[in-house]
């Protein structure tokens, strides 16, 4: 799943609300299936106003994390991404390498670590970021590689999403953060 947002914003999220309370009181009633356990609700308080962490369960943070980006960014397109495999991970960054694209999907994408300081993710999900200055770098492969040698429509796909992805988010000023689960 990725996610157009402002780093920044995953920084230091309550300062980016006018009523910082009830916009968490907000967030925990419509998130309330993904939060539904109290460690993870204390997980997204304590990153929702930057607090110091008082779990050690990464999953519960990282979690959390998911729900500030739903909140203060915007879900991209990933019809090609979901579901993918860690096979299909693997495939997706081979195809890029050959293409003379230096992003792997596996190890930026799916399991870089989060963008904010979280405990230790032991098993998902898995989380990843590009920032913007990093996309624009990528921007110029990506735009030049020749989608058409890639055999594989799915794979074809795959980079296109990534190739959208980077268009939305540099064109926006917005990093880019994802989840693999």
């Amino acid at each position: 799943m990725a996610y157009s947002v402002r780093i920044e914003h995953l920084r230091a999220p309550s300062t980016f609300a006018s009523e910082p309370a009830a916009f968490y009181d907000w967030m925990v009633g419509l998130h309330s299936s993904a939060i539904s356990s109290a460690q993870r609700r204390t997980a997204l308080r304590e990153l929702f106003f930057s607090e110091p962490h008082s779990g050690t369960d990464g999953a519960d943070y990282g979690y959390a994390l998911k729900v500030l980006c739903e909140r203060f960014g915007g879900s991209l397109n990933n019809e090609y991404w979901y579901p993918i495999g860690s096979s299909g991970l693997d495939t997706v960054g081979q195809e890029l390498a050959r293409l003379g694209v230096k992003l792997d999907p596996a190890d930026d994408l799916a399991f870089a670590g989060a963008p904010v300081p979280i405990p230790e993710v032991d098993d998902f999900p898995g989380i990843g970021y590009l920032t913007c200055a990093r996309m624009n770098e990528l921007a110029p492969a990506l735009d030049a590689a020749n989608l058409s040698v890639v055999g594989d429509p799915y794979v074809r796909g795959a980079i296109a999403e990534i190739q959208q992805w980077i268009h939305h988010c540099t064109e926006d000023g917005s990093d880019l953060v994802t989840f693999y689960h």
